[in-house]
């Protein structure tokens, strides 16, 4: 194939595409350029790759089939999430140029590693096991690869493998996928029976014969690469295996390498099967990720009064796994995020999962856990019985399961055995890996009191009202944990709640004597229990609530330290860093806080604002995409509204005014749709930027008309956040409008004396909004 970008290196090298900076080139492949860049918008570094440049001689066929490949690579990256496939991190095209970018996996492929010579045999089947995980995470989301092969494949310093090029990916129908595989956005199907893609020597010969891929052609392919592994020389070539391949690994080549795809392994969990029934006899090694994902237990009774058992249980019994060494537990966000997808997804195809088992095996392919945990209760004549069942994600094999049973008053020993009964299993699973079982502690708690057990169940219904982040459901969680603290004055965890709740009091009335209750009752949370996490949180926010922002910094350093998985904590720390000003600083923070929980709209927002008020528009307007995209598309409690007015505003400092006055009604318009509990104040931060935009524009008419509708919006909602700012800017706007110096003088009272309205800050509405908005109606005035 032609086509070079040879000749316009240089000009690649130093410059940015999209957010992205390109720093050095670092190799080539057959549909383009791969380069090391980094993501200004997120400080990260890719690796970009860009679809190469069609040569003059290049047939148009040619060019629209590279293009289409890329285009599919993307499309298949981005249903897949596992720790053997390189991550996908985004597609897009700037000024006709396509690129897509990918963590950039360090080491060398494992056909360098082959030019050296073969692997031993456990080597060998520690590479193609992590291989056989990652294929059993793309079949289940319904893609084959089609193109497996030693350039295709990473070998990391860290003994990780990563599995690359996704571009002949091809979709087809996985039974029983609810996942978003076949039922959900399928890739084009470009390719034609009787097209032969592929890499001769690797190719089944159902791919050879153009006939349309399945699992069973990646079998084959990973057959022969496993082959060439242990003999050092391609498959096709004959080469015999040493006598050093154990006879049962050669008999488990021979069939991956059969000729008839339903000879072969019946799947990659079945090959991944064999293989570790060799790691488990101590003859191969294994290098995959020890991972846990715990879903909440089913309650079988549906009984609401006992809802509140499920969760306590997946929460308790997940973090004292996490304590064994080597295990590493999947964030409980996380794992529910993909649990709610993965019925959004049942649903929408009309496949209607109603197992338990088959929607716990969906959830733990799409969070791509080596090991899920899930159960179920049920409470007869005051006995609480659970089941439970641990299973290996990848073979589907069940590794433990069984039933326990205790009075519900001895709950708290209950979730004590509940996690004994697994710990040992996945020790076992440990031990062929660094981890020992000696590294792990005994999961056990001391006996609790009786109303240490009331006190706990009465906060964890409360924190199940809480989590649904309404309003009325907040008052139930208050008087909930309210009645734990009434049960047990000692038991830390509902004073954290209290200081939730009185916080977000704060978001909808705006009183400081909430911000005071909530740091009030963080410090007792604090007092009882120095070691959890979630009241540093509230506190965090309530001291930069109060304009104590390097108190709330040291609480959520505090947060990130005791619970790293708790993206608020970061989340806050930017807010707070924003306020002071330190805006770099401000934008790593919330970088950390995406990077935990990539669907949490807030922190997408406040990135987008600490890049904007930096003059990072691109950057900006990158974050503020993504906000947009969870608002439009909410898969977690808690999404923005109307961020495309903060879309406005960076494109009206870009001096694309046409588009951003467009914006600002777009994001007018989606506000008035909800009851979002800023409503208020993002409504009034789109009537502002209209308002700048039209003044930009010339449109005095305009720029008068929707500062007038939010002077009037702001007259009967003293209690806005942030509404006295923007008043002031109202008041200015109408100024430099033309409407004369009364209104200046108007906006510099109310400024000055600070009265009456809320001058918290969020987005759009600190001082330094106030200001400029003041400084530009004097010097249009003067």
């Amino acid at each position: 194939m032609g086509g070079t970008l040879e000749g316009t290196l240089p000009v690649m090298l130093g410059r940015t595409l999209s957010h992205y900076l390109i720093e050095a080139r670092l190799g080539a492949g057959g549909m383009g350029e791969v380069y090391r860049a980094v993501d200004l918008a997120l400080g990260r570094p890719v690796a970009l790759k860009l679809l190469r440049a069609a040569a003059p001689d290049m047939p148009a066929s040619e060019a629209a089939f590279l293009r289409e490949r890329f285009v599919r690579e993307a499309r298949a990256l981005a249903r897949l999430q596992h720790p053997a496939i390189a991550t996908f991190y985004e597609a897009g095209e700037v000024d006709g140029e396509v690129f897509l970018a990918l963590e950039p996996v360090p080491g060398e492929t494992l056909r360098a590693r082959l030019a050296r010579g073969p692997l031993d045999p456990a080597t060998a089947i520690g590479v193609a096991a992590v291989l056989l995980e990652g294929l059993a995470h793309a079949h289940a989301a319904g893609l084959v690869h089609r193109d497996i092969k030693p350039e295709n494949i990473m070998l990391t310093p860290s003994g990780g493998v990563k599995l690359l090029d996704f571009g002949l990916a091809r979709a087809f129908d996985a039974p029983g996928d609810a996942g978003g595989g076949a039922t959900g956005a399928r890739l084009t199907q470009f390719t034609q029976i009787g097209v032969v893609l592929g890499t001769p020597g690797y190719m089944a010969p159902e791919q050879m014969r153009g006939e349309e891929a399945e699992p069973a052609t990646d079998l084959h392919a990973l057959g022969a690469v496993l082959h060439e592994m242990l003999s050092g020389r391609p498959a096709h070539q004959g080469a015999p295996l040493p006598a050093s391949v154990p006879p049962v690994l050669a008999e488990l080549v021979r069939r991956a390498l059969d000729p008839t795809a339903a000879a072969r392994p019946a799947s990659a969990g079945e090959f991944l099967r064999a293989l570790r029934a060799l790691q488990d006899a101590g003859a191969g090694e294994d290098r995959g990720v020890a991972t846990l994902a715990v879903l909440d237990f089913v309650n079988t009774d549906r009984d609401p009064e006992t809802d509140w058992i499920g969760g306590a249980l997946g929460e308790s019994v997940g973090a004292a796994l996490a304590m064994i060494d080597g295990v590493t537990l999947l964030p409980r966000s996380r794992v529910a995020r993909a649990r709610a997808e993965v019925r959004l997804a049942s649903s929408g195809s009309g496949a209607g999962l109603t197992d338990p088992a088959t929607e716990a095996q969906a959830v733990g392919q799409r969070v791509a856990s080596r090991w899920l945990l899930a159960g179920s209760y049920g409470q007869v004549d005051g006995t609480l019985a659970v089941r439970v069942r641990l299973t290996d994600v990848a073979t589907e094999d069940v590794l433990h399961e069984g039933t326990l049973d205790a009075p519900v008053a001895a709950f708290f020993e209950l979730q004590d055995r509940v996690a004994a009964s697994v710990r040992d299993v996945l020790l076992g699973g440990l031990a062929r890996s660094e981890a020992t079982a000696a590294a792990a502690p005994t999961v056990a708690a001391p006996a609790a009191s009786d109303s240490r057990r009331a006190a706990y169940e009465a906060h964890a219904r409360g924190r199940q009202q809480w989590l649904r982040l309404e309003k009325g459901a907040f008052d139930e969680a208050r008087r909930r944990y309210e009645e734990a603290i009434r049960l047990d004055p000692t038991f830390a965890p509902p004073f954290a709640g209290l200081a939730s709740f009185h916080a977000m009091q704060f978001t909808f009335r705006t009183e400081h004597a909430e911000l005071d209750k909530a740091i009030g009752y963080a410090r007792r949370a604090i007092e009882l229990d120095p070691l959890l996490g979630e009241p540093h949180v509230w506190l965090c926010y309530a001291l930069a609530r109060r304009w104590k922002l390097e108190e709330a910094l040291a609480e959520a350093a505090r947060v990130e330290e005791l619970d790293p998985h708790n993206n608020h904590g970061p989340y806050f720390a930017g807010c707070a860093l924003i306020v002071a000003g330190r805006l770099d600083e401000a934008a790593r923070a919330l970088q950390r806080a995406v990077a935990i929980e990539p669907t949490f709209g807030f922190a997408w927002l406040a990135l987008g604002w600490a890049h904007l008020e930096a003059g990072r528009s691109d950057e900006a307007i990158w974050c503020f995409e993504q906000a947009r995209h969870f608002e439009a598309h909410p898969i977690r409690t808690g999404p923005t509204a109307g961020v495309a007015a903060y879309i406005g505003e960076a494109r009206r400092r870009q001096g694309r005014l046409a588009e951003a006055r467009s914006l600002a009604m777009e994001g007018l318009a989606v506000v008035e749709r909800t009851d979002h509990m800023y409503r208020d104040t993002f409504r009034s931060f789109a009537l502002v930027t209209l308002g700048r935009t039209a003044l930009d524009q010339g449109d005095r008419a305009g720029a008068r008309a929707a500062f007038a509708q939010l002077i009037a919006h702001l007259e009967g909602r003293v209690h806005t956040l942030g509404g006295g700012h923007y008043m002031v800017m109202a008041l200015a706007g109408r100024a430099a409008a033309g409407e004369g110096a009364a209104h200046l003088a108007a906006a510099r009272a109310l400024f000055t004396d600070r009265a009456r309205y809320d001058w918290s800050w969020l987005w759009g509405s600190m001082d330094v909004d106030s200001r400029a908005m003041l400084a530009r109606a004097e010097a249009v005035l003067r």
